[in-house]
């Protein structure tokens, strides 16, 4: 699945612990976000996605969004089940 700047791919994690549950793990395509031309414009891309995630969980907790259980960065780093 595509939209104009992320690919999409539907996973299913199986656990012993629980049930398998459906995750989306959503990419930022490169060429789209301007990241060949201004590197870094990625990374901005999903910092602030996460961040904005974040901030409505935090201060519109009636508005329904998709659990965030993290997020990678293109050099590496990452943050998981933040929220």
């Amino acid at each position: 699945m595509a939209g104009s700047f992320n690919v999409c791919i539907p996973v299913r994690v199986n656990s012993a612990k629980s049930h398998s549950k459906r995750v989306i793990i959503r990419f930022p395509l490169p060429y789209k976000v301007g990241d060949l031309q201004h590197p870094g414009n990625a990374e901005e891309k999903i910092r602030s996605e996460a961040a904005t995630f974040i901030w409505i969980r935090e201060n519109c907790p009636t508005v329904p969004i998709p659990y965030l259980w993290g997020f990678g960065l293109p050099d590496g780093k990452s943050v998981c089940d933040i929220m």
